[in-house]
């Protein structure tokens, strides 16, 4: 297995590349999970000198890959960094390098990334792979920008730049921008665990295939939210805000 972690000031993310069988033709084309945390702070976990949050598993993946402790993206802001991380190339060279708004403003002004750009999904689907992203996409909410246009053949997740972390309650209107596809569902699990369970969900389907998961958390994203399950592991902390966002 090959670990690598990489942060950056607004965005980190971890790659990893294992093989999913023995045969010599799929061990040139081994597996590949790219998880992507949004908005986490360089010191936020243990590993980077947090001494208030643990974060044992990061660590151990730290420990065992690679540790990158001078990394970079190529923008400050969210929609514009996923765009030159997803293509590999600086956003400016396709007109992306600004960030795109709320997701009705991105709707009526067909905003996205350009759909001449070749994703990395498209590259690795030329090549034999079957691709899946879980999580926040925002590059893009109509039809032609949406992930399964874009050389993934599964979608989990939502299009916009934002997402409540829990479900609406029963005096809430009823509306869910999650997307399985581009089929709209009722997902009722805290959003991070909902993903963790896709991403695992894809994983065991796909694992006798080459395929590439692309994995981007929302969290740590606002809104600031947590379930009491992980709140309780920082009991200790006074400040409501700052135990919510250790918990996430």
């Amino acid at each position: 297995m090959i670990v690598q972690v990489v942060f950056s000031g607004m965005l980190a993310f971890w790659i990893f590349s294992f093989p999913g069988t023995t045969t010599a033709r799929q061990e040139e084309r081994p597996n590949i999970l790219l998880l992507f945390a949004d908005d986490l702070g360089y010191g936020d976990v243990s590993i980077y000198g947090s001494r208030t949050i643990p974060t044992p598993h990061i660590d151990q993946l730290s420990r065992e890959g690679v540790r990158f402790t001078d990394a970079y993206v190529t923008a400050g802001t969210c929609s514009p960094s996923r765009a030159g991380l997803i293509t590999g190339c600086y956003q400016q060279r396709f007109g992306f390098e600004f960030n795109t708004g709320p997701a009705a403003i991105t709707e009526e002004q067909a905003r996205g990334l350009d759909p001449s750009a070749t994703t990395m999904a498209d590259a690795l689907k030329q090549v034999g792979y079957t691709t899946g992203i879980v999580g926040k996409w925002h590059l893009g909410t109509r039809d032609n920008f949406q992930p399964t246009e874009r050389g993934f053949d599964e979608f989990f997740g939502f299009l916009a730049g934002g997402h409540a972390y829990f479900p609406p309650t029963e005096n809430e209107p009823v509306h869910s921008s999650v997307l399985r596809g581009k089929e709209r569902v009722k997902e009722p699990e805290y959003l991070t665990d909902a993903f963790a369970r896709e991403a695992v969900a894809f994983i065991e389907k796909h694992h006798q295939e080459p395929f590439f998961l692309y994995v981007p958390f929302n969290a740590v994203h606002t809104p600031i939210e947590a379930t009491e399950k992980y709140r309780k592991r920082f009991s200790h902390v006074e400040n409501k805000k700052q135990r919510t966002y250790n918990a996430m």
